[in-house]
């Protein structure tokens, strides 16, 4: 089909056949291509045009999404199919950044886990759950949180079972319940029975003989 217009509009250009057909696709493509009026394209150039736009629409959403925050692949993938984009174009686009570095699933679940068990405390199971909810590889994930040691696991579940404790004890909690609170609060922060015991026997070893 031969092209009889070019109309930019925005971002995007409305190009008119002679049959009076339209396609609109970036200006970044069209400019890519070095498309003109008069072009003669086959329906085969025509279709790829269409597969090229997709895909850079797909990465410009990508990097917007990126912009805003990490993302993992699995993560990004589901956010550009709710976008109603092509499925079989999003993958070769996140190779293609994963390829490039601007994903990297290890690098994200690091920073997240840290985030996670550095600065709020949570303890490993809550943390596994939260990268298998952003679509982390499992192997990943083993990897990651192999960093943390279990003394630094009990040196956190230690101070937040503390000030968990004072609070309890300043509310006027029955005594006889606190360590079932604790424990409970302990396992709602994701830690191990063997942590949550250990933590117990540290703030009751009186009652924990």
């Amino acid at each position: 089909m031969l092209i009889k217009s070019l109309v930019k509009k925005g971002k995007n250009v409305l190009i008119t056949f002679d049959d009076d057909s339209e396609l609109k696709i970036s200006e970044e493509v069209v400019l890519k291509n070095g498309l003109r009026k008069n072009d003669v394209l086959s329906g085969t150039e025509i279709d790829s045009l269409k597969d090229e736009n997709n895909k850079y629409l797909i990465k410009s959403k990508a990097f917007d999404l990126l912009s805003r925050r990490l993302h993992s692949k699995g993560e990004l993938k589901r956010k550009l199919l709710k976008k109603n984009f092509p499925p079989e174009l999003i993958a070769p686009v996140l190779n293609e950044l994963e390829a490039k570095n601007y994903l990297n699933d290890f690098e994200y679940a690091k920073l997240l886990s840290e985030e996670k068990i550095i600065r709020k405390k949570k303890g490993i199971s809550l943390v596994r759950k939260e990268l298998i909810g952003k679509n982390i590889g499992r192997e990943i994930i083993d990897e990651v949180l192999s960093l943390y040691s279990d003394e630094l696991l009990y040196e956190n579940a230690l101070d937040i079972a503390g000030k968990k404790l004072k609070y309890l004890q300043n509310s006027g909690v029955d005594k006889f319940k606190i360590i079932g609170k604790l424990k409970s609060f302990l396992v709602s922060r994701g830690n191990d029975f063997e942590t949550i015991n250990k933590v117990i026997h540290t703030l009751f070893p009186d009652k924990t003989k």
